[in-house]
């Protein structure tokens, strides 16, 4: 982000959400992502609801999925 790639911010986000669910999942990170994803995407309702989608999936009970904002 601070190299102003929001693309490859978004990737380094994503992967590691996806390579490691438990250790990277926290409301900071996917606020940040999602507010990446408001700045990219013209279409970021649907990508941010994939995102809660995917969390409601693996998320611990205690997690909130508020910060997806949607």
């Amino acid at each position: 982000m601070y190299s102003r790639d929001l693309g490859d911010a978004i990737k380094v986000l994503e992967g590691a959400l996806e390579s490691h669910p438990t250790a990277a999942l926290n409301e900071t990170v996917v606020v940040n992502l999602c507010s990446m994803y408001e700045l990219a995407f013209v279409n970021h309702a649907d990508v941010k609801r994939s995102l809660t989608d995917w969390i409601a999936r693996v998320a611990p009970d205690d997690f909130d999925p508020s910060c997806t904002r949607m």
